[in-house]
């Protein structure tokens, strides 16, 4: 017999495949799991982690604490995960909180001792699990209610370990010949017109005030179907004439950004994303499927996040099983409209589906809880 799972694993999560990562917030355990995430997570989120457990109390207040704290829950999963902007959406709604708090405090102020005193007055705000909405707009309810909750731990892990390295650029481990590449990067890094190219945009440009901590700047990035955000040409600022100049360089020599002055050659690149992972093959990459590609590593990242087994096979029999499922409902439904009850109502559905005499009934069970 097995044991019974524990209430919580390690990480404070709770076991159960059904419950998506629901976790225990405690919050020096959150800063120090955002101190090792990538992208300055914890510069970033850090601060809106503190925010909400400052605000507890009137969380619980608004009536919609489990849905205020799905938000809070997101800013610990891997950026990659991230199907909407949840910095912005943790900042809009810890405002909008506070922003209730003073409001309360204000109309305490203003009213008569007698009517503040006592455990709870109505400028205390509604108790938790009231139903009313404690100063949150009815979209905004909306939104949270359509949000499903987090990703599961293992799938986080998972990206999170893949994020650091990508901050890093290491996509090295998807490759299996690294001779193309680096017979590509070889040759980049002794030409000369590029570098005479990247000496003229230095002397119209004072590129240092582009470069991030690690003295790379970036091309702007292209997504689906070619698709970008701010591709507008814009020539009154010195930043966007910059990137203008940088972006038309990047794109003459396959590359994705200079790290000082050594010119960064496009990488073959996989990344998974909120809604599947995207695979980027270099336009000067001589691609050979067989040879070049770690399917494997690629599709365990892809995997991690939950997609079964499928394929025309495996349909084929879910379809059957379905089917079969269905027709046992068809017939107990049957069976009792014809008065059948116990034993003869299971009998009748054995016959009609061709079952063994000798087969166990359990079998009925699971068509019925299947075909639900």
């Amino acid at each position: 017999m097995k044991r019974a799972a524990k209430i919580v694993d390690a990480e404070g999560r709770r076991p159960d495949s059904e419950d998506r990562g629901a976790r225990v917030r405690d919050l020096e355990a959150d800063l120090a799991r955002l101190e090792k995430m990538a992208f300055g997570r914890l510069k970033h989120c850090g601060p809106l982690v503190k925010r909400f457990h400052e605000l507890k109390r009137e969380i619980e207040a608004t009536g919609r604490a489990e849905l205020i704290w799905k938000v809070y829950d997101w800013l610990l999963v891997p950026f990659m995960m991230w199907p909407e902007e949840f910095e912005g959406m943790a900042e809009h709604l810890l405002e909008e909180i506070e922003e209730r708090r003073k409001e309360r405090g204000e109309e305490a102020a203003k009213s008569p001792k007698s009517k503040v005193q006592g455990p709870r007055s109505k400028v205390q705000g509604p108790k938790s699990g009231s139903g009313e909405d404690g100063g949150l707009d009815e979209g905004m309810i909306f939104l949270l209610e359509v949000l499903p909750g987090t990703p599961p731990l293992q799938a986080q892990e998972v990206i999170a370990k893949f994020e650091r390295d990508v901050e890093s650029g290491r996509y090295e481990g998807m490759l299996k010949q690294r001779a193309k590449y680096e017979e590509q990067e070889r040759a980049l890094l002794e030409n000369k017109e590029l570098m005479a190219v990247w000496a003229g945009a230095k002397e119209r440009f004072d590129v240092t005030k582009f470069q991030n901590a690690r003295g790379v700047i970036r091309r702007r990035v292209s997504g689906e179907r070619n698709f970008r955000e701010g591709w507008e040409f814009d020539w009154g600022n010195e930043r966007s004439r910059f990137q203008h100049v940088f972006d038309a360089m990047c794109y003459r020599w396959n590359l994705y950004g200079m790290e000082y002055d050594k010119p960064l050659l496009l990488k073959l690149t996989a990344n998974p994303t909120a809604h599947g992972t995207l695979m980027m093959i270099p336009s000067n990459f001589s691609f050979d499927p067989h040879r070049d590609v770690d399917w494997r590593l690629i599709a365990e990242l892809h995997r991690v996040r939950g997609a079964g087994r499928q394929g025309p096979k495996l349909s084929s029999a879910k379809n059957a099983k379905l089917a079969e499922a269905r027709q046992a409902k068809r017939l107990w439904e049957e069976a009792g409209r014809l008065g059948k009850k116990g034993e003869g109502r299971y009998e009748y559905v054995r016959e009609k589906m061709g079952r063994d005499l000798r087969a166990d009934e359990g079998w009925l069970w699971k068509l019925l809880r299947q075909s639900n």
